[in-house]
């Protein structure tokens, strides 16, 4: 009978482990099934993607479930246009996967996290996690990679070196690459939207028609995030053709895609060029009110790739600072860090770069538009108006708009990280600085093309962060604006003191100001003066007339 009691003793023994090990199996298969089911609906619902992950990381505690939680977490996040979030969690998937050495996931985060870099401006960064993806990644996916890295190559030496030529050869070259690929990893960022963008910035609209064509067939079309990219981009190329009204339906088409998505890095381009459509298309109502929420959202936007660029530079430099100590092992490790380094290094110098160039982009579109038809239309009745001797440029509703905008969104402005406190600087050394950049703008070296802040904190003997805090302290704007500022400044004096100025080109005059291209000039000319160049240049002749 004892004997009975412990056989059955232990027969409920196992019965209970059976049950319990099925029970977990089957909440493994169905948050499995759950991710699955979140991921192939992400790009049409990253909402959905985020509750799931978010479920699945909170009930299971299988290794391999939570790096995939994480990862579609960022991914969901990506897709929204957080790209802070979207980073802070590829970090963690991908100290999950390196703990399990799943390369595959490993290269899928890489790839992911270049992408968010890429949005961020830090292309070397993205380069380098390029190249950490493909030393993961399994040969069927070697031609896939190679062609994101031709890619992701061709934007830095197109912004870098504006090299025409070698930038549509090379994007050609990695369309054909990914076509051909049997990889099976999607592309957050298809060539076609670049090759657009290309001939649209050179104003070969068919062209660009085209590839934006190819992104409405049927591999694309139950893809809203791409659809949105893609109609914005088709109401760029529709306000070079003049057909104002068709552009302004496409944007609200994209305008509601990403108000659902709420990604407001593309809301604030969309509102740009929905403002630019208003002022061709006379309609100073809607003006008015978009321009409003253009400049709430361009501030937000602002900030959020601001907080996003410190966490990806105080990650890397956390990084930079764990490998130093595992580096001490081998001397082939010790080679890893110093290409790591190198990367870090080129990407801290490239930053400031590509945010002084993407910051220009207020009214972009209207003074392609201008530079198109290189004539500013002025009734009769305007010129008759001005007065003779003491011009006074009068723009309605517009420069009131602009003057109602900035005192409404100014408290927003004050709106600071922690993670971005102030440095201490001392009062003698302020007063130094101060001194210095006094004399630096008597000397009119701002005028030269190569100006940086790491170069003029490098000229007054300081660092970036003493003379970035002292020009936001005692200018009240940051080191883009003010270098800005003072090159436009010049170039207005010269206009007004020298008359030969006022028959030169423009895109003379923005060379002889330091700028890099025509339109960054006529971009940074209009949010200064209200008026583009040739307007202004127009009332400075009636004025020698006179």
């Amino acid at each position: 009978m004892k004997n009975l009691t412990n056989y059955m003793r232990l027969l409920c023994i196992g019965f209970l482990w059976l049950f319990t090990s099925y029970v977990k199996a089957q909440q493994h298969t169905d948050a499995q099934l759950l991710l699955n089911d979140a991921e192939a609906s992400v790009f049409n619902n990253p909402n959905y993607g985020i509750k799931i992950s978010e479920f699945t990381l909170n009930n299971n505690p299988k290794a391999n479930i939570k790096c995939q939680s994480f990862y579609l977490l960022a991914k969901s996040q990506y897709i929204k246009g957080n790209y802070n979030e979207a980073f802070k969690n590829l970090t963690s998937a991908k100290s999950i996967a390196k703990q399990s050495n799943n390369t595959k996931i490993i290269s899928q985060i890489n790839i992911l996290i270049a992408e968010v870099l890429y949005q961020l401006d830090l292309f070397s960064l993205a380069s380098y996690y390029l190249n950490e993806a493909k030393n993961h990644t399994s040969p069927a996916n070697l031609n896939w990679i190679s062609a994101k890295q031709l890619q992701n190559k061709t934007r830095l030496a197109y912004l870098e070196q504006n090299n025409k030529k070698e930038a549509i050869s090379n994007l050609l070259s990695a369309r054909s690459q990914f076509q051909t690929s049997k990889a099976e990893i999607e592309n957050l960022s298809p060539v076609e939207l670049d090759l657009a963008t290309f001939y649209l910035n050179r104003f070969q609209l068919d062209s660009a028609l085209f590839y934006l064509d190819r992104l409405n067939t049927k591999q694309y079309q139950n893809n809203q995030y791409i659809s949105m990219f893609r109609l914005n981009k088709y109401a760029a190329v529709l306000f070079q053709k003049k057909e104002f009204f068709s552009a302004i339906d496409s944007l609200k088409k994209a305008y509601t895609i990403a108000e659902r998505f709420n990604h407001v890095p593309l809301k604030s381009k969309i509102n740009e060029q929905l403002i630019s459509n208003y002022i061709v298309t006379n309609n100073p109502n809607a003006f008015l009110k978009q321009n409003l929420n253009t400049t709430v959202l361009n501030n937000t936007t602002e900030q959020l790739k601001t907080e996003a660029t410190n966490t990806v530079l105080n990650y890397t430099k956390a990084d930079k600072t764990n490998t130093i100590t595992e580096l001490t092992a081998s001397y082939k490790r010790n080679i890893i860090f110093l290409s790591i380094s190198a990367a870090l290094l080129l990407g801290f110098g490239l930053f400031y770069k590509y945010l002084r160039d993407k910051r220009i982009k207020q009214y972009l579109d209207i003074l392609k538009y201008f530079e198109t038809s290189r004539t500013v239309e002025i009734s009769t009745e305007e010129e008759q108006s001005l007065p003779v001797k003491n011009v006074e440029i009068d723009i309605p509703a517009i420069q009131a708009a602009h003057k109602t905008v900035a005192a409404v969104a100014k408290p927003s402005l004050n709106v600071k990280s922690e993670d971005n406190k102030s440095p201490n600087i001392p009062k003698e050394t302020e007063n130094i600085i101060l001194s210095r950049l006094q004399q630096f703008e008597k000397s009119n070296k701002f005028t030269s093309k190569d100006m940086s802040l790491g170069q003029l904190a490098s000229k007054l003997d300081t660092n970036t962060k003493y003379l970035s805090e002292i020009i936001n302290k005692t200018k009240g704007k940051n080191f883009n604006a003010y270098i800005n500022e003072l090159r436009i400044k010049y170039i207005i004096e010269k206009l007004k003191t020298e008359p030969k100025y006022l028959n030169y080109k423009v895109s003379y005059l923005a060379d002889e100001s330091g700028f890099s291209s025509h339109s960054s000039f006529a971009t940074v000319f209009k949010s200064v003066t209200g008026l583009s160049p040739t307007v202004f240049i127009n009332i400075i002749k009636k004025e020698f007339k006179a």
